[in-house]
């Protein structure tokens, strides 16, 4: 990294570190009405159903007394179904002598009464397959006392009541980053500077070929623990992005049959449901300013934004955890006060 480190930056008030220390987590949080929960004694495949269904990523798991036990997301269906498939594929060829078994659709097996359709949502949250930690914030915390977790890389984290420990609420990444781009006297004296002169995103670019197979793409992003993968062509231009979440638009019944697509096949079914996923949306240039960055993500309700060289290249990938761990930066340089 050739960057600017923050440290260079010295912004001289200390407005950032004041606002995350005093703005509760509940004041940016979505009042529990209107979250989708999951119990934890569904099946994995009626888990999928809600989620696809209400076309989100992820929901809170409660047990049977109402306590958040666990957060449940697509990608965790999806990779523990991988995992459940590799284990009876080799299975299978420890048995030398039987035929070869077609290939099977584990979405129809989850539908029709296999192991999937008979396994609970708590056989899956105690499994190691498991991407995201599992984090609670206690209602009544600040921000600052938060983001420490979503920059360890937690996506979301239920916030729970004091007492009895029901759940009140989840805060995600994006909630978090839509909030502080809003607060844009906050970022007065380093907003307008281009990105190129910030420590902020990751390189190289994690990237698959448009002719890759769909589900090959998302045991690359298990592999790699990131949450998307940025899809190219022949030279190496952006396409496109894939992404954990994309699967929350996908029927359950059909999702067997796209995993196996080619990723461009894949991008322009998710361009009919996001309108704004076009190029212009998840691409920038070194130049771009970071109001303008936190802008983009915010306003197109993005979680990663590509920074692209002249020939649309991805050089850069910057992502709500970066923003998140750059404004904790920050805000220690700000003289964060100390608790």
């Amino acid at each position: 990294h050739s960057m600017t480190p923050a440290s260079q930056l010295h912004p001289q008030h200390k407005a950032l570190a004041q606002y995350l220390a005093h703005t509760n987590v509940e004041s940016i949080s979505p009042p529990l009405s209107s979250l989708i929960v999951l119990k934890n004694d569904v099946t994995i495949y009626q888990a999928l159903q809600v989620l696809s269904k209400n076309k989100i990523s992820a929901a809170p798991v409660l047990n049977e007394s109402g306590v958040a036990v666990g957060m449940c997301s697509v990608l965790d269906i999806v990779v523990y179904v991988l995992h459940s498939l590799e284990d009876e594929d080799q299975d299978d060829q420890r048995d030398q002598h039987s035929p070869p078994k077609p290939a099977k659709n584990v979405f129809e097996m989850m539908a029709k009464g296999s192991q999937f359709s008979r396994e609970k949502l708590s056989d899956l949250l105690n499994h190691q397959t498991k991407i995201d930690s599992y984090v609670v914030i206690n209602e009544g915390n600040s921000l600052r006392d938060v983001l420490k977790h979503f920059s360890d890389g937690i996506h979301r984290c239920p916030i729970i009541a004091k007492n009895d420990k029901k759940l009140k609420s989840v805060l995600t990444q994006s909630a978090i980053v839509k909030h502080i781009s809003q607060q844009q006297n906050l970022f007065s004296d380093f907003g307008d500077l281009p990105i190129k002169d910030l420590t902020i995103g990751s390189t190289p670019v994690i990237t698959a070929e448009m002719t890759d197979e769909t589900l090959s793409v998302f045991k690359t992003m298990v592999k790699k623990r990131v949450a998307g993968v940025a899809i190219v062509d022949e030279a190496g231009s952006l396409l496109g992005n894939i992404s954990a979440r994309d699967l929350s638009t996908i029927q359950a019944n059909s999702m067997y049959s796209i995993m196996h697509q080619d990723a461009r096949h894949f991008i322009q079914k998710m361009r009919s449901h996001y309108i704004n996923i076009a190029n212009p949306a998840i691409a920038v240039s070194e130049t771009t300013s970071l109001k303008l960055l936190l802008l983009k993500l915010a306003g197109n309700g993005i979680h990663r934004i590509y920074v692209c060289d002249k020939e649309q290249k991805p050089i850069r990938v910057i992502s709500l955890r970066d923003i998140i761990e750059f404004v904790m930066e920050i805000s220690k340089r700000n003289g964060a006060p100390q608790s």
